[in-house]
C-alpha cells in the first residue's frame, strides 16, 4: 500500500517537474529528427527499424534513466525530501520501488511511443513493407524496460545505502558514458550483428538487476533506513 502513494506522489510531481518533461521532450526532438534524416530515401530505410530500435533507442535506455534518476534521488536526497519520508510508515524498499517503478514509466512510455510512431509512419506514411523480427520486439518489449528499471533502481539503491551523496551521481554518469560509447562503437564496427548487440545489453541488465538484489539485501542485512 505505502508502494502505492510513492508511486501516485511521484506521477504527480512528475507533471510539476521541469526538469524530467524538458530531458524527455530533448529525448523525443532528437530521435525524431534522426528518425526523419535516415529515413527520407525510402530504399535505404528498408532495413532501418531494426538498427534504429537497437542502435539509437538502446543508448537512450541507459542515459536517459540515469539522467531523470539522478535528479530524482539525488535532488530529493540533497533536499531532505527522502529522509522526511522515511520518518512515515513507508519502508526504504516501498519508497525505492516507488519511485523506480514511477520512473521506468515515465522514461520508457517515450522510448517504446518513439519506436511505435517510427513504425506507423514506415508502415503508413511511407506506405512500406516492414518487417520487424522477434528480436527487436523482444528487445524493445522486454530487454529495454528492464534495463530502465535496472539502471534506475541501482542508481536510487546507491543514493539511499551511501553516505556520500556524489557516489550515486557519479554511477549515474558512468552508465551513461558506457551506454553512448558502447552504443556508438557497436553500431560502428558491427553494424550487422545485432543479435549480438541485443545480447550484450541483454548481459548488462542481468549485471545491473544483480548489482539492485545485492544492495536491497544490503539495505535489509544492515537496516539502513537513511543515510547519515
Amino acid at each position: 500500500m505505502s508502494c502505492l502513494v510513492i508511486v501516485k506522489k511521484e506521477l504527480r510531481d512528475a507533471f510539476k517537474t521541469k526538469t524530467i518533461w524538458l530531458a524527455v521532450a530533448i529525448f523525443i526532438l532528437t530521435s525524431s529528427c534522426y528518425f526523419y534524416t535516415a529515413t527520407r530515401n525510402v530504399e535505404a530505410a528498408s532495413g532501418f527499424l531494426e538498427y534504429f530500435a537497437l542502435y539509437g533507442l538502446t543508448p537512450f535506455s541507459l542515459s536517459l534513466p540515469a539522467i531523470l534518476s539522478m535528479t530524482t534521488f539525488g535532488g530529493e536526497k540533497a533536499q531532505g525530501k527522502i529522509e522526511m519520508l522515511l520518518t512515515t510508515p513507508i519502508t526504504p524498499k516501498a519508497l525505492w520501488f516507488g519511485k523506480t517503478l514511477t520512473l521506468t514509466f515515465i522514461t520508457y512510455l517515450p522510448i517504446v511511443t518513439i519506436f511505435l510512431v517510427s513504425l506507423s509512419t514506415m508502415l503508413i506514411g511511407l506506405s512500406m513493407a516492414v518487417f520487424v523480427s522477434l528480436l527487436t520486439l523482444l528487445h524493445v518489449f522486454v530487454i529495454l524496460p528492464m534495463l530502465c528499471f535496472a539502471t534506475i533502481g541501482l542508481i536510487g539503491l546507491v543514493h539511499l545505502a551511501s553516505s556520500k551523496a556524489g557516489l550515486g551521481f557519479a554511477v549515474g554518469m558512468i552508465l551513461m558514458v558506457v551506454a553512448i560509447n558502447v552504443g556508438i562503437a557497436m553500431a560502428f564496427l558491427f553494424p550487422g550483428l545485432l543479435q549480438y548487440y541485443s545480447a550484450l545489453f541483454a548481459a548488462l541488465t542481468v549485471m545491473l538487476v544483480l548489482l539492485n538484489v545485492g544492495y536491497l539485501r544490503r539495505l535489509k542485512r544492515e537496516q539502513i533506513v537513511l543515510s547519515r
